[in-house]
């Protein structure tokens, strides 16, 4: 685990170096084995979250236009090589003197993440299928598959790979509750128990578990709840499509 982290690649720093290098995107892009499409995605979501332009580029002139860093992107650059320096020393320093420390870590890197959703997993690409456009991804969470479908460039951009590490991400109110056992068009199944029920006037929070233990939340109109008669112990199947599992990493 200590060796992975400490040779984890930001892609989009990656970018901005070989930006810098070359003065084209193009050029950088292959370098770094990414398609042109996704280098642009990575120069126009850098350009948009920085306060400052990142990357100037330019059409056209003698030279025929180009890409460089702006005296903000070098000073990014800079500081990411200094902060990556210290932080790989701190993390080896620390796994040299603490039992399971890359256990550890990895739990702590889990906990500190923050979003919205309420159902988020920890799990390991077991398989990915390659489509013109989209691929699907297998994760393994705890000995249950949970299928996501993302596009090509996304799979590129997260840098999956059979047997990494991922996050899955799952809203509440993309989650459908069944007691019927038939056939589903969707990609995703899970068997649970009812473990608690919160009713709103409006809607409805159903917590469940599953038999390895994963805890799901599941949000549906308090009508459909009263329909469904659910109960505390109720044996039901969480549904939900492939295409909202959102992944992370």
């Amino acid at each position: 685990m200590l060796k992975t982290v400490l040779n984890v690649k930001n892609r989009k720093i990656e970018l901005l170096k070989e930006i810098e290098k070359t003065g084209s995107i193009s050029k950088a892009a292959k370098y770094i084995g990414i398609s042109y499409k996704t280098a642009w995605d990575y120069v126009n979501e850098i350009n948009n979250i920085s306060k400052e332009a990142v990357i100037i580029t330019s059409v056209g002139g003698k030279k025929g236009g180009g890409s460089r860093l702006s005296g903000y992107g070098e000073k990014l650059v800079y500081v990411y090589d200094l902060l990556k320096g210290e932080y790989s020393k701190t993390l080896k320093h620390l796994s040299e003197h603490i039992d399971d420390f890359d256990k550890l870590y990895k739990f702590y890197r889990m906990v500190s993440m923050r979003t919205s959703a309420k159902n988020q997993f920890y799990g390991k690409v077991v398989k990915i299928s390659r489509g013109s456009v989209m691929s699907e991804v297998d994760i393994d969470v705890k000995e249950e598959r949970i299928v996501s479908v993302i596009t090509n460039e996304s799979v590129e951009a997260l840098d999956l790979a059979i047997g990494k590490d991922v996050y899955a991400i799952i809203k509440a109110n993309w989650i459908i509750i069944s007691k019927d056992s038939g056939e589903i068009s969707a990609r995703n199944r899970i068997d649970v128990k009812v473990s608690k029920i919160v009713k709103g006037d409006v809607n409805a929070e159903i917590t469940a578990e599953s038999k390895n233990g994963i805890m799901m939340a599941s949000v549906i109109t308090t009508d459909s709840a009263n329909n469904l008669n659910l109960k505390i112990g109720d044996k039901v199947s969480l549904i939900f499509k492939a295409a909202h599992v959102i992944l992370g990493v």
